[in-house]
């Protein structure tokens, strides 16, 4: 019974020195403590000389971009913002930063400042110019740019709101040069021309209709792009005094168009549109002979009347003019014209003569002979 009672108290005063050699053996400066929950646990760090806690996913950039995602998706971009510049630093020249600078862009989006939103897109473009979210990156600027032609407005001195409309055109512009010939391209150039043509800046409209016309003549919105472009072509001409190049132009469009798509020029009712225009060519020249007539211009006003007569002989505005060429004495070709005496005018009427035509049928006028 002694016997078994030393055996015991030996080994526990072994026990017992061990234990305490164990527990005061020092530890080496290195040597970082563990977590008082876990030894083993993955959250926490052993920053600045102590345990930090971290969130999951922190450490790896795929953990990392979770969390950028999740505070966007969370509804707090100005977060998603900051931990998207810290992974920028941090992982400079990692394949996965072309992801971080897209969700940075979007959290300046989430926040309202959309044209900061553009330039971090456009960072993301100008490096990664084949990568796996650039057109995405586009897409996004496309919405930027189109609620700048909505209305949106934009900071300017961090107080002001203004008008944004000619930055919404200029990234238009942007987006098809960096994408040509890309789907995005196409509808960036034809939403330029929609805002001109709708905001009546005519001429503008015409030149992004037919810049559709030189990129994408073989696409279906080709048609939609060749009939806009006649009507703000035919929307310019402002009436006989003025110049009548739109008309002529437009006409040429018109008949253009009806050549090449003739079901749909039927449909949008082109013909009589064409009748419209040669209307309106021929009451220009009418008014230009009565024009002559009521000045004593006599050689003039037999000329244009005489060109009324033979280039539209079906319309009401010949009857008239055989009517005028009978008044003044020379209805047949063969008769001299009347002269009147230098310095003779009509009574009346209104002497101001017409606007200069740019290749218009005024051009061939013959009245510097009767100066």
């Amino acid at each position: 019974m002694n016997a078994k009672r030393r055996w015991i108290w030996l080994l526990a005063a072994s026990a017992l020195a061990g234990g305490c050699t164990h527990f005061t053996r020092p530890r080496s400066a290195s040597q970082k403590p563990a977590p008082a929950a876990d030894r083993a646990s993955a959250s926490s760090v052993w920053k600045d000389g102590k345990w930090m806690p971290v969130r999951a996913g922190e450490g790896t950039p795929a953990g990392e971009l979770g969390i950028i995602r999740g505070h966007l998706d969370a509804g707090r971009p100005k977060a998603a913002l900051k931990a998207a510049k810290k992974f920028l630093r941090r992982y400079s020249g990692n394949d996965a930063c072309e992801e971080a600078m897209l969700l940075a862009a979007q959290a300046e989006m989430d926040r309202g400042h959309y044209y900061a939103a553009f330039e971090r897109f456009s960072e993301q473009v100008g490096a990664y110019p084949n990568g796996k979210f650039f057109e995405r990156a586009l897409t996004r600027q496309y919405e930027i740019a189109d609620a700048f032609l909505e209305g949106r407005k934009q900071r300017a001195l961090w107080v002001l709101r203004v008008s944004a409309e000619e930055e919404g055109l200029d990234i238009l512009t942007r987006i098809a040069e960096r994408a040509p010939g890309t789907v995005i391209a196409e509808k960036s150039v034809l939403r330029a021309a929609d805002f001109y043509y709708e905001h009546a800046r005519l001429p503008e409209a015409v030149d992004q209709y037919d810049f559709h016309q030189q990129l994408f003549g073989k696409s279906p919105r080709a048609e939609y792009s060749m009939l806009r472009a006649a009507r703000a072509t035919y929307g310019q001409y402002r009436g006989h005094q003025f110049d009548d190049t739109p008309l002529i132009d437009a006409q040429q469009r018109f008949r253009e168009f009806a050549r090449k798509y003739p079901a749909k020029a039927r449909r949008v009712n082109v013909p009589t549109i064409l009748k419209q225009i040669s209307s309106a060519i021929v009451h220009r020249v009418f008014v230009t002979a009565a024009y002559y007539e009521r000045v004593g211009r006599v050689r003039s006003a037999t000329f244009y009347y005489r060109r009324v007569v033979e280039r539209y002989p079906t319309t009401h505005w010949a009857t008239r003019a055989k009517e005028a060429l009978a008044r003044l004495g020379v209805g047949d070709r063969s008769a001299p014209p009347t002269i009147d005496k230098p310095g003779t005018r009509p009574a009346g009427g209104n002497d101001e003569p017409l606007r200069r035509s740019r290749g218009g049928p005024l051009d061939d006028a013959p009245d510097r002979k009767e100066k």
